[in-house]
């Protein structure tokens, strides 16, 4: 491959923009399956944008169902880190996650979680207020 004065390659057969977990994990999987010319683009440091803020929480409790669905399939990866990846540990800890919401978005919560067990391998439950909070 040919490069340019700036270092960067004349042509590549992927090339990736942003390099955060998305852009590096969509890398990953392209190498994974054979591409060996790819190359990622990230206009400052990898992970400088969303993915250096994130606090590192892994769930599978969206509103939104592809983002759902997408964390679900992730959480075997994470499990499985060292047989998928290849070396290493990424230090997951399945310690469960609870959410808190007001009265006005109980609803639309018990929708979500009734969505969320109809999925494989996904478990939630929603739980019940016990009285008045007072202020």
């Amino acid at each position: 491959m040919a490069e340019r004065e700036s270092g960067l390659p004349r042509s590549a057969e992927a090339v990736i923009i942003g390099g955060g977990v998305n852009g590096l994990s969509t890398a990953f999987q392209l190498a994974k399956r054979g591409l060996r010319d790819v190359v990622v683009l990230e206009r400052r440091q990898l992970g400088a944008g969303a993915t250096g803020k994130t606090g590192a929480l892994v769930r599978c409790h969206y509103a939104n169902t592809p983002e759902s669905e997408l964390t679900h399939r992730s959480l075997d990866i994470f499990r499985n880190w060292e047989q998928r990846v290849g070396s290493g540990q990424c230090g997951f800890d399945p310690v469960g996650f609870l959410q808190v919401v007001s009265p006005d978005h109980e609803a639309s919560l018990r929708k979500n979680v009734a969505d969320q067990q109809t999925r494989p391998g996904v478990r939630a439950c929603a739980g019940r207020r016990r009285g008045k909070r007072q202020g």
